[in-house]
């Protein structure tokens, strides 16, 4: 036996040691010891898994000497294209057996990157789905050599065609492939799909998933086929009428040792299968049925005498026809008696059906039963966990039902689900009533996972997170249950809920604030995967490191707030490869990727992040716009420069660029003046040509004028001067957009500047004029109409006339529908002109007397915005009390309710 000079340990107990180990484990650590078990440590087959969509922590020390390794960071953020290059030519992973890449959308590059490595040449398993492969990705896997030990290849979920799929068919380093998942790629044709029954190369497959968005009329060729016979997984679901599963009792029919087979089906399939002695084979059968005939179906396979050996059985429903009398059937028939798994989606059962389920034996031997998108409440619910047979159930999906809060303690009450260990009621109209009942069931403790999504909001949260039968959850999925940040900090700050994994919290109300307890939380160390998405948040990328290294977002940021070295080094580490990369490949799509987080960084952040590279950016995003939006610029002669501006136009993103100025603008305020000068003149030269550019670059530059005016608060008068005109322009452009801004930019330029918008107020009145009179007039622009008027007149530039006539499409345009921020400087404007009014054009300030009282009862309205109502409505009645009372007595007849209010208010 070899031992090393030295060593403590001998090669032997190393290398089985190592095989002990997680590969990351192995490649950050173990490979560092010694030279010893750096030599061992390349012996083992590693196995890596980047498919976690949302970062993994790593609670491992960040090693210096790995500084090359994309293991480095704390946090595993996406794979990008950069990293895959730099993973893929690692010496230290020359022996990787398994590679899961999905859900990281590396394109057909990402997949050359792979098959081009020669430190793939050991890869058995590779998984690339959900990365928007083409069937040129498709191609460069399957013509590689460094490929030729793959066994399994998952490539569902991509853009893969027709000449992809002959690809894999006519590879030689394919026929080692016993797993091929092609499952939903787009437009493939039956030569395709016959290019793989057919290849010699695909005679090893055991396992074979297809679906295609076209009616494939030769699926039945998979079947057909003699290079298929070694199959004993089939899932193909091509034809809805389910040509594939009609042939299943005749001879031709080549996949004679299917286990688990998926398809679709109508009668025919289902009397083929359920007639064919083949099925004794059977231990997974899922069926999808598209026609009138889900009774008939479900009929013919449950009481087939061939089905005994069936361990799962899913039936999915994609007619608009239910079962009549099958339930029964199923439940009293022996051939079903081996089922530890049944399936039920969108069959109609309903409480009788559910009942009939709770009286049978047949749940005697389930171990899963899932009954999702049913119409089954309450008391159907009550028979089927009453039953003493389903104590053996370890999952129970009840999603989209009506099972409501009766229901859900119908089943925290249920001894006989003391074994349950997942359990999903999501929509099912449960509120935190029922979401308590469950997290405080004795009964439930042994739940591993857990899946809620209604409207049980924080307080249910609360429930779950205190409850001591909820310690065993590894995950939790509360989608859609308007949780707020404060309910992300209640599960952060739940000692029980240190064992989960996997936290979904999508589409929810949880912002940055939310999501820094969970990013930080010192019992939430064990999760791999945290889902945000759909949140107040953009939860990617570079954005998810700086809130797990412990950054604060600006939502909590207190006053001076400094960076630690280590967290200092995480955002040099960012910016720097950000601007590297924006710098080098400024018009490309990654490019405009990496604006998207660049603006996430700089909006959400703030100057703690970027103050150290502030310049940097600002010179880099200033060097991009002003090259690209000089209108005077000369176009390139040359065919290899026109090859180069079609390149830039086709990826502009300008607008990405000017984005992320209007977001420096905003963070900065006044102390982007000095920066004002270097791009003002580009951009106004720009715009002066309105109907030239790009519709999302003019809706962003205009966007960045409006930020500039708020940030600098007073333009100079030459600025001024110039930009009018051109706001002027815009304020009846057809791009929403572009309209939007331009008006609010008016607006707030006559609030800074009065004296300089003065002397065009006639035209900017008769354009607002026009704007409120347009019919279907977007919501964003017609409150930003109305909020510009506002200003205008508070500003005390408009004459009286201009006031009075533009006033009734004004009050017709209010309440505000969209944007409520601007409520106080409508109402504001309001109160003005009803001051103006009350001695001359009486009907007009009553009308506005009303509509001040009413936005006291609106529900968008805040508590501040209603005690500025009334703090206007006070002064009125300091300076008018005779007509303040007038119109007290007039409202109190129409307004009854909302002049109480208004007396609450005043009292106050």
């Amino acid at each position: 036996m070899e031992i090393a000079p030295h060593a403590l340990l001998v090669d032997d107990t190393i290398y089985h040691t190592l095989q002990f180990l997680d590969s990351e484990f192995i490649v950050r650590v173990c490979t560092l010891v010694s030279k010893q078990w750096f030599s061992k440590s390349l012996q083992i087959a590693l196995k890596f898994d980047f498919s976690e969509p949302i970062p993994l922590k790593i609670p491992l020390p960040i090693l210096p000497s790995l500084e090359e390794f994309v293991f480095l960071d704390r946090v595993r953020s996406k794979m990008n294209i950069q990293k895959l290059a730099q993973w893929v030519s690692c010496t230290t992973t020359y022996n990787l057996t398994e590679l899961n890449l999905s859900r990281h959308f590396l394109n057909d590059d990402g997949a050359k990157l792979i098959a081009c490595s020669e430190l793939m040449n050991n890869l058995k398993t590779l998984n690339l789905s959900r990365n928007n492969l083409s069937s040129a990705g498709a191609q460069y896997i399957a013509t590689s050599r460094h490929m030729a030990n793959l066994r399994v290849l998952i490539l569902k979920r991509n853009s893969v065609c027709n000449e992809g799929y002959f690809s894999i068919a006519k590879s030689k380093y394919m026929k080692n492939l016993t797993w091929l998942d092609l499952f939903k790629n787009e437009h493939v044709d039956n030569e395709a799909v016959k290019a793989i029954a057919n290849s010699e190369y695909m005679s090893n497959l055991t396992y074979l998933r297809l679906e295609a968005s076209d009616n494939l009329e030769d699926e039945v060729s998979i079947v057909k086929s003699h290079v298929m016979r070694n199959l004993t997984s089939l899932k193909m679901f091509c034809s809805d009428s389910g040509e594939t599963a009609a042939l299943f009792s005749c001879p031709e029919f080549q996949c004679t040792n299917l286990k688990v087979f998926a398809t679709n089906i109508d009668q025919r399939g289902a009397k083929a299968i359920a007639t064919s002695k083949r099925s004794e084979n059977l231990t997974t059968l899922h069926v999808n049925v598209f026609d009138d005939s889900l009774d008939a179906c479900v009929k013919l396979i449950v009481s087939s005498q061939y089905m005994q050996n069936l361990q799962r059985l899913i039936v999915m429903n994609f007619s608009r026809t239910t079962w009549i009398d099958s339930a029964e059937l199923m439940t009293s028939n022996t051939n079903m008696k081996n089922l530890t798994s049944l399936e039920l989606t969108e069959v109609g059962m309903n409480d009788q059906e559910a009942s009939i389920f709770g009286k049978s034996e047949l749940l005697k031997n389930l171990r899963e039963l899932i009954l999702k998108s049913n119409d089954i409440q309450a008391d159907g619910i009550q028979h089927i966990v009453n039953n003493p047979y389903i104590s053996q159930l370890r999952v129970l999906d009840l999603f989209d039902n009506s099972i409501n809060d009766e229901g859900a303690r119908q089943i925290s009450n249920s001894k006989y689900l003391q074994n349950l260990t997942t359990l999903n009621i999501g929509v099912n109209d449960i509120t935190h009533e029922g979401a308590h009942n469950v997290a405080s069931s004795e009964y439930l403790k042994n739940l591993t996972s857990l899946s809620m999504s209604d409207d049980i909001k924080d307080q249910a949260v609360k429930s779950i997170a205190d409850s001591e039968f909820m310690a065993n959850l590894t995950s939790l999925s509360l989608s859609f249950c308007l949780i707020t940040d404060e309910g992300a900090k209640i599960l952060a700050s739940s000692p029980f809920m240190s064992n989960l994994t996997s936290l979904e919290l999508t589409d929810n109300l949880i912002g940055y604030a939310g999501a820094s307890s969970l990013a930080t939380s010192m019992y939430l160390t064990n999760l791999k995967v945290i889902d945000l998405n759909g949140d107040n948040i953009t939860m990617d990328g570079i954005l998810q490191e700086l809130l797990f290294a412990g950054i604060p977002p600006l939502v909590i940021q207190k006053e001076n707030e400094q960076l630690s070295t280590k967290q200092q080094q995480v955002v040099d580490k960012c910016l720097d490869e950000m601007i590297l990369l924006l710098k080098q490949h400024p018009h490309t799509k990654q490019a405009e990727t990496l604006n998207f987080c660049l603006r996430g960084i700089i909006d959400q952040f703030g100057l703690l992040v970027i103050r150290s590279r502030m310049e940097e950016i600002i010179d880099m995003l200033f060097k991009v716009v002003r090259e690209n939006v000089d209108p005077t610029k000369e176009e390139t002669t040359t065919h290899a420069n026109s090859t180069l501006q079609q390149e830039i136009e086709s990826n502009r993103c300008i607008y990405a660029y000017l984005d992320n100025i209007d977001s420096m603008v905003c963070v900065l305020r006044k102390q982007f003046t000095p920066y004002l000068d270097l791009i003002w003149q580009d951009i106004l030269k720009y715009l002066q040509i309105p109907n030239n550019q790009p519709e999302e670059e003019i809706t962003s530059a205009l966007c960045f004028i409006c930020s500039s005016i708020e940030a600098v608060e007073e333009l100079p008068t030459a600025y001024c001067s110039q930009l009018i005109p051109i706001l002027m322009q815009y304020m009846t452009h057809t791009t929403v957009g572009a309209q939007r801004n331009a008006v609010y930019g008016i607006g707030i330029l006559a609030f800074y500047n009065p004296q300089e918008v003065k002397p065009h107020i006639t035209k900017i009145m008769n354009i607002l004029s026009i704007v409120l009179d347009t019919f279907g007039l977007d919501a964003n622009v017609l409150d930003n109409a109305c909020a510009t008027f506002s200003r205008l007149v508070i500003a005390e530039i408009v004459d009286f006339q201009l006031i009075l006539d533009l006033f009734p499409r004004f009050v017709k345009a209010l309440p505000l529908r969209s944007d409520l921020k601007e409520f106080d400087i409508c109402y504001s404007g309001l109160s003005k002109m009803m001051d103006m009014f009350v001695l001359e054009h009486w009907n007009s300030a009553s009308l506005i007397f009303s509509k001040l009282v009413q936005g006291l009862t609106l529900p968008a309205v805040n508590e501040d915005s209603k005690k500025l109502i009334v703090k206007n409505i006070q002064h009125f009645k300091e300076k008018h009390p005779v007509s303040f009372e007038k119109m007290i007595f007039d409202s109190n007849g129409c307004l009854l309710e909302e002049m109480k209010i208004l007396m609450e208010f005043m009292k106050q």
